[in-house]
Order: structure tokens, then C-alpha cells, then sequence
């Protein structure tokens, strides 16, 4: 979530945060729409709540089940918005206190589904607006919630991969890469399901704005349960071989190798980057070079005594 106490900033961050960009290459085209959109609204004197939501269509009775539940989800977010928003002061000079909540599908088959919800919320009375990505993924046969440590299989340290793997991707793809981008070490349970990747969202300061980051399912689909990797990817996604895929053996030494090579640009992009150093010289360590990684930590405390 962001946070920012600028009021006069309001509507540029609503501007900037309603952007999602997308660090992919060129954007791959949606197959036929199979949902509707409803929408859930009020407007009231110092006060606006909106969320758009999808309904699936078709006979399938996983889907009719899917469409509960995020009715559910978006009737609780809208009732909780007007109790929250009932209370807000209107003024004149400041902006109505508003809610806003949007859902995309990033992907649905007969085998799954998978939504992101942009949030916009701003409350005059804090002088406050924020930012917030939720997601929803549903394995459809049988119908449950998938989680992401649910993907991976069993000793997979699927927050370490994810954090260097992400990161990898990040720099690959931009050559401004947000700060806040870098530090990647969350729980990773914002992420959403498309037909070719495994996509991460993540928030960054500034400007306020929604990143999606899509790793290439080909190059992780060894370290993911048996079971969904070909429900959830296709066959054709899988088997793609522009880089080679990580291997539950000598995990580590290939992840060391990423984030070394990616570490390596963080510091040539800004030599006076602590944080860069110290996490290059712990993966030189993985790799045995433990006289490169003393060096780095060294640097990395010179450059940040704390």
C-alpha cells in the first residue's frame, strides 16, 4: 500500500496509480470475452464508492461458483467503504472522499481463473490516498483457491526464487527500476496467473503505480507442482527454450548466478548502492568466493555503516 500526506498531489496519484505498466514485451492478445461487467456504485455528498466486477457466463457450475465468491468479496469491499467513507467531512475545498475498486482478468479456462483488483481509496478527514493491488486465483477443477506457496513443490524455497528471479526480470526490462521494486522480499501472495507467466505486482513510491512483473513460466516450471503446471500453462508455454529452465538441483548456484549478474547492474547503475553490495556478496558466498564476498560486504559497510 501507498500512502502520501500531499492533498494537492490527489488527483495526479489517482492518475498515475490507475496506470499499470507492464514489464513484458509486446502485450498478448485477449481471447473471447467470456464474462460481463457489473458494477456496484454509490455517490452521496462527501462520498464516492465504485467497483467494477466480472461476471462469468457459460453453464459451468465451478464458474457459477467462482462468480459467488466475488460477489461476496466485492459486496463486503463496497459495504465496508460506506461505513468507512459515511463518516467523511465534505469541504469545499478539498476533494470528495472516494473508493474505487476495479477488477481485470488476467486469465480464465476451463482449468482456472485469475483476477487482480486495483484499489484507489482517499479519505479527506486523514488527507490521505492509497494504493492497493489484490488478487484472486482459483484452480476451477476442483474449485479451491490456489495460493502461491501452493505452486511450488515441496522444498522449493519459493520466496528466495521469486525475489531473484523478479529482480532479474525488473532490470532486464527497465532501465529505471524503482527502488522500492528492489527490495522484493515479501510473501508474494499478490500474484496472478496468465497464459504464458507467472505475474508479480508490485507498488512503487514514486510515481504512484502498479508494476506487473511476468516470469516466463518456462524458465520456473520445473520447481512447480506436477499437478498444475500443465493445468494452469500451456503446453506450448512449458516447452519454450529461449533461456534455460531452473532445476530443483543446484538451485541455489543457478539463483546465485542471476542475482550476482543482477546485483553487478544495480552497482554499475549507482556505484553508491549498499544494499546492492551486500546482497552480491552474500550469493558470492553461495558460490564459494567467499574472498569477492568479503569485499562486498565491506563496501556495503563502508558505504552504509548501520
Amino acid at each position: 500500500m501507498i500512502r502520501s500526506n500531499k492533498r494537492d498531489t490527489y488527483f495526479c496519484s489517482i492518475l498515475a496509480c490507475l496506470t499499470m505498466t507492464c514489464l513484458h514485451g509486446s502485450p498478448v492478445k485477449a481471447a473471447a470475452k467470456t464474462w460481463t461487467q457489473q458494477k456496484l456504485a454509490l455517490t452521496r455528498k462527501n462520498y464516492i464508492v465504485a467497483i467494477k466486477y466480472p461476471v462469468f457466463t457459460g453453464s459451468n457450475s465451478n464458474l457459477k461458483k467462482l462468480n459467488t465468491k466475488i460477489r461476496e468479496i466485492a459486496l463486503r469491499q463496497y459495504r465496508d467503504a460506506i461505513k468507512e467513507h459515511s463518516s467523511d467531512r465534505s469541504r469545499s475545498h478539498e476533494p470528495l472522499g472516494e473508493f474505487v475498486a476495479t477488477y481485470d482478468v488476467e486469465m480464465v479456462s476451463k482449468k482456472a481463473a485469475s483476477l487482480s483488483c486495483n484499489i484507489i481509496d482517499y479519505t479527506p478527514d486523514a488527507a490521505t490516498s492509497s494504493a492497493e493491488i489484490q488478487t484472486l486465483n482459483y484452480s476451477l477443477s476442483p474449485f479451491e483457491e490456489l495460493k502461491i506457496e501452493d505452486l511450488f513443490k515441496d522444498g522449493v524455497n519459493y520466496k528466495e526464487v521469486l525475489k531473484v528471479v523478479s529482480l532479474a526480470n525488473l532490470f532486464a526490462t527497465t532501465e529505471d527500476a524503482p527502488s522500492s521494486c528492489t527490495k522484493a522480499d515479501g510473501d508474494f501472495e499478490n500474484f496472478a496467473i496468465d497464459k504464458h507467466d507467472l505475474v508479480l505486482f508490485f507498488i512503487q513510491d514514486t510515481p504512484n503505480e502498479v508494476i506487473k512483473v511476468f516470469i516466463p513460466i518456462h524458465q520456473i516450471h520445473q520447481l512447480i507442482d506436477d499437478s498444475l503446471v500443465r493445468q494452469l500453462w500451456s503446453e506450448q508455454s512449458i516447452e519454450a527454450d529461449e533461456e534455460p529452465a531452473l532445476e530443483v538441483k543446484d538451485l541455489k548456484k543457478q539463483l546465485a548466478i542471476i542475482a550476482i549478474g543482477t546485483y553487478s547492474r544495480m552497482i554499475n547503475a549507482d556505484p553508491s548502492n549498499a544494499l546492492a553490495y551486500r546482497e552480491r556478496g552474500k550469493w558470492y558466498h553461495e558460490l564459494d568466493r567467499a574472498e569477492v564476498g568479503a569485499k562486498d560486504l565491506e563496501e556495503a559497510k563502508r558505504l552504509s555503516p548501520e
